[in-house]
């Protein structure tokens, strides 16, 4: 599992689910969500919607599953499809 924004994706997020990856069978990848992001960060720049940053991290094929991460105590799963 790994946890990120993921916001503006580039070659080293592709490069980080590729070696999670390696390291099992199934990796999960937990995207913030913009509303968790803003309410530590009120400044912070999302140009994308949580929605369309989960669409973009399980287009990538080392990705087997997306949540949300909402919360600081846990991960909240929420269906893509």
């Amino acid at each position: 599992m790994t946890v990120g924004v993921f916001d503006l994706l580039h070659k080293g997020h592709v490069e980080l689910f590729r070696r999670a990856k390696e390291l099992g069978d199934h990796l999960i990848v937990a995207v913030q969500d913009g509303d968790f992001i803003h309410k530590y960060k009120p400044t912070a720049l999302i140009y994308n919607s949580t929605a369309d940053r989960m669409y973009m991290v399980k287009s990538i094929r080392y990705v087997d599953e997306v949540i949300t991460y909402t919360t600081k105590l846990y991960l909240k799963y929420t269906s893509m499809f």
